[in-house]
């Protein structure tokens, strides 16, 4: 697989993935200002509920999916790809059913165990469904990204999100206003299971639009592996992704847990505190927005690499990540850039009432970069059988983050500064550490000038723009149209600075809708 075949497949998932967050951002909207605080803390008990139980499929069924598909693909071993089909649908429906029916029949007594709100029954009978549709979406999702075929992936999302919104918010509405919030609840969590369903129905529909348009004459000799040796494969990997996803939600559990205490030293009084983690999280919210583009460089280039190192071929396991690289820096840079010279008017356009809040995502926005390059530089590593480093880097900077949220938060001069530099040291360690693995094995080394300098100084020449151009529109136009002139005109004043500095080469523009007509000027220029 080409480099520029899989950053077109990350473009194809960055723009599927940042308009199904969008779609979404309008759905939370609606359903919040129709349902309330109280309905909606039934709506996220829920999410509890599903994140738990379904935490080893979403984490690792695509990823796992996706590397022993592009193995057996560039091994030839088609016979094998469809036996893992097989193998693999059959085990994960009989967990998703399992999922399924334990919701159904035994979620009052959950509800109990939990001490949570009876009315919570509600939202979780509608979300019942979900896990088992989930199990097959994930399943056909890990099938095509193992075949470098991204564009299911993005239509499913997108699908995923529209019937969540033109479903959800009616339904939601109308059970809200005919009979309670509660159910009102119960009808915005049902709009995730119909969305789920709907994300299947597309996604089962280009399975068997693309398996009867690649038809392949098998070869009666093709080896074949048995399903025990199916299993044992899934598992290996499985088992090892599921575990470092759980590490990195410990990770974020450690500011959860000590945040209150340590403030509290520091004299800040519990009701600050909360407000103070509030808007850390509302922070963290814009700050995973960029994540979207680090999430398709990451699903894009798992069966890239892996193809790689099966061919035992190191020299290009180091090209692609170079352009991931480069990519992962030419976004995060302005990222950084924006959220931290407007932080203020961003955090007031979509968070209310907030007084804490500019001032954490202004200093958060520095994280955006190595909590990027984790996600993707993990990915990689996991694409060439690295696993048990991958965790043990995690730990490292998960310790390192407790030990520096006790210290610094403590301190009154930092407060919940202290989390902010925490955070940034943590993920810049397992970056790091990430980095040393990948150039130990793979003889990998950064272009410091072409994937560092040229996007940061890039950036710079943008921020003295914004800057100037800042002073100007909030002056004569509300937050809200300024904030949107400003992103208009900020995205194709970095993309020229971008040529200026000669940053971004050919095979970049592959990421862009329409790229092929760019790359005519490009060669022009």
């Amino acid at each position: 697989m080409s480099r520029n075949s899989y950053i077109r497949g990350a473009g194809i998932l960055a723009i599927g993935g940042l308009l199904s967050r969008f779609i979404g951002l309008f759905y939370k909207a609606a359903i919040t200002k129709i349902l309330g605080s109280y309905a909606m803390g039934l709506y996220y008990n829920t999410f509890f509920v599903l994140n738990f139980v379904l935490s080893f499929i979403i984490a690792a069924v695509p990823i796992t999916l996706s590397k022993m598909i592009a193995e057996k693909r560039t091994l030839g071993q088609t016979k094998t790809i469809n036996k893992i089909m097989v193998v693999v649908t059959v085990l994960l429906s009989l967990i998703g059913a399992f999922f399924t029916y334990t919701i159904i029949f035994y979620g009052k007594s959950f509800i109990a165990f939990a001490g949570w709100d009876p009315n919570t029954y509600y939202p979780l009978i509608g979300l019942s469904f979900a896990p088992l549709f989930i199990v097959f979406v994930c399943i056909i999702r890990g099938y095509f990204q193992g075949m470098n075929k991204m564009d299911p992936t993005a239509k499913s999302q997108i699908a995923e999100s529209l019937a969540r919104l033109l479903v959800g918010v009616p339904l939601c509405y109308y059970m809200t206003n005919t009979y309670n919030t509660s159910l009102g609840a119960g009808g915005a969590t049902f709009a995730i299971s119909i969305s789920e369903a709907v994300g299947l129905v597309v996604l089962f529909a280009a399975y068997t639009r693309y398996k009867r348009e690649n038809t392949v004459r098998l070869n009666s000799n093709q080896s074949i592996d048995s399903m025990q040796s199916i299993v044992k494969n899934f598992l290996s990997i499985a088992v090892p992704v599921s575990i470092t996803s759980i590490l990195l939600s410990l990770n974020g559990m450690v500011n959860s847990v000590t945040y209150a205490p340590r403030l509290a030293i520091a004299g800040v009084a519990l009701e600050d505190a909360t407000k103070m983690f509030g808007d850390y999280s509302n922070a963290s919210t814009l700050i995973n927005i960029p994540m979207t583009i680090s999430m398709a460089v990451s699903t894009a280039i798992l069966p890239a690499i892996t193809e790689s190192y099966v061919r035992k071929d190191m020299a290009s396991i180091c090209r692609k990540t170079e352009s991931a690289m480069r990519i992962i820096f030419m976004v995060g840079f302005p990222c950084i850039v924006g959220l931290s010279l407007f932080s203020d008017q961003i955090f007031s356009l979509i968070f209310n009432d907030s007084i804490y809040g500019g001032h954490i995502l202004s200093y958060s926005s520095f994280s955006i970069l190595f909590i990027m390059m984790v996600a993707t530089l993990q990915t990689i590593l996991q694409a060439m059988n690295i696993f048990k480093q991958v965790m043990k880097d995690i730990v490292i900077g998960t310790i390192i983050k407790f030990i520096l949220n006790y210290t610094l938060m403590a301190i009154p001069e930092l407060n919940i500064d202290g989390m902010v530099i925490s955070n940034f040291v943590s993920f810049g360690v397992i970056a790091l550490l990430n980095y040393r693995i990948l150039k130990k094995i793979a003889g990998y080394k950064m272009n410091i000038w072409q994937t560092i300098i040229k996007p940061l100084l890039s950036s710079l020449i943008m921020a003295i723009f914004l800057i100037l151009l800042g002073n100007i529109v909030f002056a004569y136009f509300s937050n809200s149209i300024a904030i949107i002139l400003i992103v208009l005109v900020a995205i194709p004043f970095y993309t020229i600075a971008l040529f200026l500095t000669n940053t971004i080469k050919q095979e970049d523009l592959d990421m862009i809708p329409g790229g092929e007509k760019l790359k005519k000027y490009y060669r022009k220029g």
